[in-house]
């Protein structure tokens, strides 16, 4: 490689690193980047790890096996965190169940490995 290559080819590099540092919160926004921050992971992890839904059944596993049975419709992800305060984070969970829309929440502390669960929202908050 020539001298003027190896140095056009370091200009358009650093001409795109610098195009993708300056509009970083757009890229990130457009990619959905937030969904996948180490703290909103965790919380998720834990809502459905607990035993909310039934005793003896995980979260998780409780909803599969009624998807499985056809009592409810759920998207391929139906679980969203948003963070509130600090460690806590509120964990949604959606699925249709008879042709309703259910969402139930959980109040996750990441840092104590808490679940509280909510229950049912009374009315559905909006899909991802």
């Amino acid at each position: 490689m020539e001298k003027r290559d190896a140095l056009f080819l370091l200009l358009v590099l650093g001409g795109g690193g610098y195009a993708a540092y300056t509009h970083w919160d757009v890229i990130a926004d457009k990619l959905s980047f937030d969904s996948l921050s180490p703290g909103r992971i965790k919380a998720v992890n834990l809502a459905k790890d607990s035993s909310d839904f039934e005793q003896g059944f995980r979260n998780w596993q409780w909803l599969q096996t009624q998807q499985k049975r056809g009592t409810i419709q759920m998207a391929e992800d139906p679980w969203s965190a948003e963070p509130i305060a600090g460690e806590d984070y509120t964990v949604l969970a959606r699925w249709v169940a008879d042709g309703d829309p259910m969402v139930v929440r959980f109040r996750v502390n990441i840092a104590k490995r808490t679940v509280a669960y909510d229950g049912a929202l009374d009315t559905p908050a909006s899909p991802r």
